[in-house]
């Protein structure tokens, strides 16, 4: 398919006419992106436009032969008119310097469509009716309607092409309370890329929102939300200040619900090697109630050359009680039907501490690094207490995690809108668990991944894209009691896409690499869920190989016919 694909679209193209297609720099032969191309008659007449890509690639088809004049223009630079003629159907290649002017506004307002398509996907301008009826980055990535995008506002859960998509805000990895704490009025535009490239490679999909330009001032925010009905609340502060090339955020809050009376009404059948039993459960009665407190501190210092960044994370979460009592009844051959009562209770106990540093750095206009590195703590108690009649499961768990993370990426841009990314890896996890109760037992867990690849990306024909990312994964882990197991892997992903048309893409996709190892899966430990049924894990439990193939067809529409429809 990736042989025939790009075949087929030139004949395509081929079929529209001539091409003018190349690159507009600027006077340091940096790409200009988002520049103005006006195509006209030698008489001055409009015949069609676009604008230039995030690499400053342009491309205008369907040409007959003939004479004609190109523009450009741009906010910030001069514009610049080049006559050029088109005969024997040969397509043109023309790039273009742009030089900077130095005229001073106060405000510009651009006017035109929202959604521009880019190489890799979209760049999209939200409008007032978005940003006001937005109280959060993801009410405002919901408003927006990417195409391909779901977006779960209640769990902060953004999914494109059956996979999550990486949210960054100016270009640095974004978490759940900065999205949630964003004011969409601070938003200048968002980057939608559907086929990540350089920094965002690796990436399902990626979602880039650009802030506003700030350097003095700040703001304080309180939000608040109280349910009547059934006890849940919901406080945030927010604040955020701003001094010269440095920013400061801080972030806040406690929820907490409590509610009583939830009904789990449910039947299973629990298949045993001699016969199957029933098993029907009718609540008799529930209460579960929870409390959750955060804060975050955030540094940001920014100029022309780099970006460094400093975060810490305080997480606690508590659940005092989550107890429900049922009325069971069983039912089988040999056991006949019998109703006893039983109920369960669990509660819970998590503390989570984590510190981030992260950099970006251009090395000169066509190349940059990204760093960064992340540590997280965690402690988590877990009790659990299952009661049938007069016998009883107990769990009580204390489990201790220790995680670290690392990344350095190296990025090159060409002239010819093609790049190379290298990136580096390096996760390591220590775990370990307490089991206490009815099942008594420890475990522990440590592993480190380091995974490197390199992908290049390339433009064809300037209405295509192919991306190759080979790799190399190497896993080392060792479970307490057992030996040291060493794997390695290759990791390999292949991406082609295709833009027949300003509002129509094509991508094929394929993906093959490795699992993770998790304590939660590998340990030897058994645990007791109720009366006949038990968990355990599997200390044996082989790498699985991960391979992933899809292929998307996606078409925008300005405007959708008025009136009813029905699909």
């Amino acid at each position: 398919m990736f042989i025939l694909a790009p075949a087929c679209c030139f004949s395509y193209v081929c079929g529209l006419g001539a091409i003018i297609s190349g690159i507009v720099y600027d006077e340091s032969d940096k790409p200009v992106e988002y520049a103005s191309v006006r195509l006209s008659s030698e008489d001055s007449k409009y015949i069609k436009g676009g604008v230039s890509t995030e690499k400053g690639v342009y491309f205008i088809d369907g040409l007959e032969n003939g004479k004609y004049i190109i523009s450009f223009s741009c906010v910030g630079y001069e514009s610049r008119s080049i006559p050029f003629e088109i005969s024997n159907d040969n397509n043109l290649n023309l790039n273009v310097n742009l030089k900077t002017t130095h005229t001073s506004l106060d405000e510009v307002v651009v006017t035109g469509d929202r959604f521009i398509r880019t190489a890799d996907g979209l760049k999209i301008y939200p409008d007032k009716q978005q940003k006001k009826h937005s109280g959060s980055g993801f009410d405002l990535i919901n408003n927006l309607m990417i195409p391909g995008v779901s977006v779960d506002v209640a769990k902060g859960s953004v999914r494109a092409f059956g996979g999550s998509v990486a949210i960054y805000i100016d270009g640095m990895k974004s978490d759940y309370r900065e999205m949630q704490q964003l004011r969409p009025e601070d938003v200048e535009s968002v980057q939608y890329m559907e086929a990540p490239t350089g920094k965002y490679a690796g990436d399902n999909a990626s979602i880039n929102i650009i802030l506003k330009k700030r350097t003095s001032g700040g703001y304080v925010s309180i939000d608040a939300l109280q349910r009547l009905g059934y006890l849940n609340g919901d406080y945030n502060l927010a604040a955020r200040y701003y001094n010269k090339n440095t920013q400061y955020t801080l972030y806040g809050g406690i929820d907490y619900n409590k509610i009583n009376g939830n009904r789990l009404d449910k039947q299973e059948t629990i298949l045993f090697p001699l016969e199957p039993i029933d098993r029907n459960y009718a609540t008799a009665g529930s209460r579960m109630s929870n409390n959750n407190q955060y804060a975050q501190f955030r540094i940001r210092n920014k100029n022309d050359r780099r970006t460094l960044r400093a975060t810490f994370n305080f997480l606690r979460n508590a659940t005092p009680e989550d107890f429900t009592s049922y009325m069971l009844t069983y039912s089988g051959n040999t056991i006949g039907n019998r109703r006893v009562d039983a109920s369960q209770n669990t509660v819970t106990r998590n503390y989570q501490y984590n510190l981030g540093l992260s950099g970006n750095f251009k090395l000169n206009h066509n190349q940059m690094i990204d760093a960064s590195a992340n540590a997280t703590a965690s402690r988590n108690h877990y009790d659990y207490c299952y009661t049938e009649n007069n016998e009883a499961a107990i769990s009580n768990t204390l489990e201790n995690l220790y995680n670290f993370q690392g990344n350095i990426n190296y990025i090159k841009n060409f002239n010819n809108s093609n790049s190379l990314t290298i990136k580096l890896f390096e996760f390591f996890n220590v775990s370990s668990a307490d089991y206490r109760g009815t099942n008594s037992s420890w475990q522990h867990l440590w592993t480190s991944e380091t995974i490197l690849f390199a992908e290049y990306a390339r433009q064809l024909w300037g209405i295509a894209s192919l991306r190759l990312t080979p790799g190399m994964s190497a896993q080392v882990y060792r479970q307490h009691g057992h030996d040291r197991v060493s794997k390695f892997g290759p990791r390999a992903q292949i991406v082609f896409t295709l833009k027949p048309a300003r509002n129509q893409f094509i991508q094929l996709n394929g993906f093959y690499g490795n699992s993770y190892p998790e304590l939660s899966y590998m340990n030897g430990a058994t645990q007791q869920v109720d009366m006949i049924q038990q968990k355990k894990g599997n200390p044996d439990l082989k790498q699985a190989k991960l391979t992933t193939a899809m292929g998307v067809y996606g078409i925008g529409f300005k405007r959708l016919p008025s009136g009813n429809a029905s699909v």
